[in-house]
């Protein structure tokens, strides 16, 4: 036998080897989300579900594991209650008689209690203990409470339910109603940065809180707040937004859209200006800028859409170009009473220094909740395709 075949050979023989001594499928519980909740008391309870051919429930009490069918979709939920998100990883895997596995998590959901929280960071931190996390789960903030949340999910349209939960968050973020998120990354970026995050923000369905839409802005709600009714009991809607690591208010799906834009990544969506409804598509890229004059700043957009119109009557393009900027206008302020720059101005505000030695935080955060806005759009007519 060559020298090189022989080496090949006992490559394969050390990687089945090698899997042979991990631990055996059947005795891993994979978990596909993760819930994390606070309760009046200040504990935390951790809630995973699980895929599993099994029914029916067991609760073992508080401070353990307690156990539930989730329903015929074949997924079971267990939940657990500490005082740290640690101390909570640790009773799951003493308490489920298989082998936690965190490698096939797709999302993190957040109650919004814990993310109005001072510890928010540190219960994400506690969370990257768990052992193969998947780092590129989705984080989303949660209306309700994110066991509740978790509980309602079933596969829709006959797809798995992890096949769901992605579909659902891909298809959100390509109409641009929710912002991305991965897991990992947002809880890099709140170590330290220049853009503050935005989540996804979900809630079950809740009729109770549903209003009556908006003439003309259908979308410009938040989670929970559609008058919906359909097999699907949970809603991705709008964004939580995070400043100094917790979360400083909302913005709704319409508002999204227009963050999108300012991303340099606007997603087609319908605007109705005085009855006539347009379809709205990127013409130009987006371009951000900020300037200086003494002490007063100003954050500078400009950027060039087109409008085609839908329905409605004739185009009026001084009218779109004025009711879209007055939009722009309107998302920029709201982040600056929020305190929360997530579009990253901070960034290109430090360009106008030529060291950073002078630069801080907490100057500019006045500078910015301060400073004048222009918005310079430009519109082009077009035709629907």
């Amino acid at each position: 036998m060559k020298r090189g075949t022989l080496t090949i050979f006992l490559l394969i023989i050390m990687v089945v080897v090698g899997f042979r001594s991990g631990m055996d499928i059947d005795k891993q519980a994979f978990v596909i989300s993760i819930g994390i909740d606070m309760e009046e008391d200040g504990l935390y309870s951790v809630t995973v579900q699980l895929p599993s051919a099994q029914s029916g429930a067991n609760s073992n009490g508080r401070g353990n594991a307690s156990q539930q069918s989730a329903g015929p979709s074949g997924y079971e939920m267990v939940r657990c209650t500490g005082h740290t998100v640690i101390d909570v990883l640790e009773m799951l895997s003493a308490t489920i008689p298989h082998m936690m596995n965190y490698s096939q998590v797709v999302q993190v959901i957040v109650s919004e209690n814990v993310a109005n929280s001072p510890s928010f960071k540190t219960v994400l931190d506690h969370l990257l203990t768990a052992r193969s996390l998947r780092q590129s789960a989705a984080l989303v903030i949660t209306r309700s409470r994110a066991d509740e949340f978790i509980k309602l999910q079933e596969p829709f349209l006959g797809i798995r339910l992890s096949a769901n939960i992605r579909a659902s968050l891909e298809v959100f973020r390509s109409l641009g109603i929710i912002p991305d998120s991965q897991f990992g990354e947002v809880a890099r970026m709140l170590d330290g940065g220049y853009n503050d995050v935005l989540l996804p923000y979900a809630t079950r369905e809740v009729f109770s809180e549903a209003a009556e839409p908006t003439e003309d802005h259908p979308l410009d709600v938040l989670p929970g707040e559609m008058l919906y009714k359909g097999q699907d009991k949970v809603q991705y809607i709008g964004a939580a937004v995070l400043e100094g690591g917790r979360m400083a208010g909302t913005l709704t799906a319409t508002e999204m859209q227009y963050i999108y834009f300012l991303f340099n990544d606007m997603k087609q969506f319908t605007l109705c200006v005085d009855g006539v409804y347009y379809r709205m598509d990127p013409a130009t890229p987006t371009r951000l800028a900020v300037e200086q004059d003494g002490d007063q700043w100003t954050l500078k957009v400009s950027g060039t859409v087109r409008a085609c119109v839908l329905y409605g009557g004739t185009e009026d393009v001084e009218r779109v170009k004025e009711i879209f900027a007055n939009e722009v206008l309107s998302v920029i302020q709201k982040l600056q009473r929020m305190g929360a720059d997530p579009v990253g101005f901070e960034g290109r505000a430090m360009r106008n220094r030529a060291t950073l030695g002078d630069w801080t935080h907490q100057g500019w955060l006045y500078a910015y909740q301060t400073a004048d806005i222009e918005a310079r759009i430009g519109v082009l007519l077009g035709e629907v395709h």
